[in-house]
């Protein structure tokens, strides 16, 4: 059934999958685990000098021009252009097995198919 819901969600669209990983990020508390629109950039770096924000982006894999970004565990931006590739889909389909009653309307909305624990 893993297997099931693992395929289920690596063949949603970008979209689905931001929806999906947003969810599981604002719902378990993993906020520093967040993709955020390139839109939101500035907002981010409301109030930086530009020397930091110059140090954050060179010594990152960061590229303005993605669509996405994230903040890693030192606190540097990395970019990228799909979902899929800064999403751990394993990580992602274990909580939504594991935490199942949280992610009920998740679950319905997408039709995912979760086994019940025992």
């Amino acid at each position: 059934m893993r297997d099931k819901i693992y395929d289920q969600l690596k063949n949603m669209s970008e979209h689905q999958l931001m929806h999906v990983w947003t969810e599981r990020c604002n719902t378990l508390d993993y906020f520093d685990e967040h993709i955020y629109e390139m839109d939101c950039f500035d907002e981010f770096m409301h109030g930086q000098k530009p020397i930091e924000i110059a140090r954050i982006v060179l010594i990152s894999d960061f590229n303005p021009n993605d669509l996405y970004f994230r903040f890693n565990s030192m606190g540097d931006v990395i970019s990228f252009d799909k979902i899929s590739d800064a999403i751990d889909f394993d990580e992602l389909c274990d909580d939504i097995i594991d935490f199942k009653e949280i992610f009920d309307d998740l679950i319905d909305e997408y039709l995912l198919e979760v086994p019940d624990h025992d």
